[in-house]
Order: structure tokens, then C-alpha cells, then sequence
């Protein structure tokens, strides 16, 4: 039997969020008026309260620095819940850039993993052409 898993890393810095329950809140706003990009897992959140209980799994706040995680083996398990905040973060954030860290194990195939960099329109930012143009 085959065994895989997906880890991933996000940071960036954000302006005008106090605390973890601020961001989720800015969330929770945020979705009400664009329920067509609610994750599944998310439109079965019957309040704030649930909505928060599981955002909060996935975000830490310190100072102004945003950290997203995600482990398909812990309870922060849902890759669509992860690519949601990091993409909404990506068009807000103060610094020039995400950084998104990833690794994956697969029993079979070994292990994968990389490091991209976002900008603050969510595009890829192409660092193997930025270092080829030197």
C-alpha cells in the first residue's frame, strides 16, 4: 500500500489584522459577498464560530507576519482551504512577496519539494529567469 503526503509553508507580511481571529473575521466578511470562492470544506460552517475554528488550524499571526501551513496529516489537511488564504493574502500583503515551501512524500516516488515566490498580483515570480538574466 502507497503513502503520500503533502506539507507546505506560506509567509508574508500583512498590514491592518490584529490577531488570528481578525484575519478570520476579515475572512468570514470577505466570503459573504463572494460565496463562489468559499472551499468545500468551508461552506459547512454554520457560524463564525466553526468558520474560525477551522481557518484557525491553518494561520499564525505574529506581529505583522503571516504564516500558513498545511499537512495532509494533521488537521490542517485541506489543500483547497490552504491555496484559498494564501491566494486572498497574496493580493494584500505588505511584503514584496510570498514565499511558499513545500514538500511532498510519496512512498512510492520518493520525496519532492520546492520553494516559489509569489507577487502581490499572485503571479508566479520566475526566479530561474531572474538569475539567468544576470
Amino acid at each position: 500500500m502507497s503513502f503520500t503526503q503533502h506539507c507546505a509553508i506560506a509567509t508574508c507580511s500583512i498590514n491592518n489584522v490584529l490577531d488570528v481571529n481578525d484575519l478570520c473575521s476579515n475572512l468570514y466578511d470577505y466570503l459573504t459577498n463572494h460565496e463562489d470562492e468559499i472551499p468545500e470544506a468551508l461552506q459547512d460552517c454554520a457560524s463564525f464560530e466553526e468558520f474560525a475554528d477551522q481557518v484557525s488550524n491553518y494561520v499564525e499571526l505574529v506581529g505583522d507576519k503571516l504564516t500558513v501551513t498545511m499537512d495532509t496529516e494533521e488537521i490542517n489537511s485541506d489543500n483547497e482551504i490552504f491555496d484559498f488564504i494564501t491566494d486572498h493574502y497574496a493580493c494584500l500583503m505588505t511584503s514584496k512577496f510570498m514565499k511558499i515551501v513545500w514538500t511532498s512524500y510519496d512512498s512510492r516516488a520518493g520525496i519532492s519539494a520546492d520553494c516559489t515566490y509569489y507577487d502581490n498580483s499572485n503571479k508566479l515570480i520566475d526566479i530561474e529567469a531572474i538569475l539567468n538574466a544576470r
